[in-house]
């Protein structure tokens, strides 16, 4: 729902400013009239409603207007504000999909191999696996989301990939770990393990 009002609520409450404006003002006249607030012996009411209604009118018009050019420029913000998040929204969808297209060539790069024999050929400092994990784990960019996803409101189609992109950073927090941190096997092949799940999961989404 838009926080400001929209034209027609607008047209509306300008008319009901108006109608009411006008509807107390003749209820005054007609105290006056029946001399309930002053004697009308001591005013001509012709010349009083005369008088009156040009500063009523004048006042009533300026009110208008100042609401009208309050709301509309309120709508001109909303409208900016809602294009920066489309803007948004889509610089964060296509580094998902480039996300998506690294995490689905790591996994078939990593799925022919059973965990065991990954670990093994990396803790045997196999240079060609350590540059081919190493290559996808610097492609993956989380960058945009990271900067510009607290920035917006909620939108149901980002939040369908919020799902997958958390799954995307987890990857790539269990591969800085595989290349920096593990040198044992048996926590290297559960740790591949985990990876692999979670690459098949991304693709199964995705």
């Amino acid at each position: 729902m838009k926080k400001y009002l929209s034209k027609s609520s607008m047209f509306f409450l300008t008319l009901l400013f108006f109608a009411s404006l006008t509807s107390s003002f003749i209820i005054i006249l007609i105290l006056i009239n029946k001399n309930i607030i002053i004697d009308s012996s001591n005013f001509d009411l012709v010349q009083l409603l005369i008088r009156s209604s040009f500063t009523l009118i004048g006042a009533s018009i300026s009110a208008g207007i100042a609401l009208i050019l309050f709301s509309m420029q309120k709508h001109r913000e909303e409208d900016a504000k809602e294009r920066v998040q489309l803007l948004h929204v889509q610089k964060i969808k296509e580094e998902y999909t480039k996300n998506i297209e690294v995490a689905n060539k790591l996994f078939d790069a990593m799925n022919p191999f059973e965990s065991k024999a990954f670990a093994e050929r990396l803790i045997g400092e196999d240079v060609k696996i350590k540059e081919l994990i190493l290559i996808y784990y610097t492609q993956l960019d989380f960058s945009l989301y990271e900067s510009l996803v607290k920035d917006l409101e909620y939108n149901p189609e980002l939040t369908e990939l919020v799902t997958v992109i958390s799954r995307l950073i987890l990857i790539d927090k269990y591969l800085n770990v595989l290349l920096n941190n593990i040198s044992d096997p048996k926590p290297m092949e559960t740790l591949l393990d985990l990876i692999k799940r979670e690459l098949s999961f991304i693709r199964e989404l995705s």
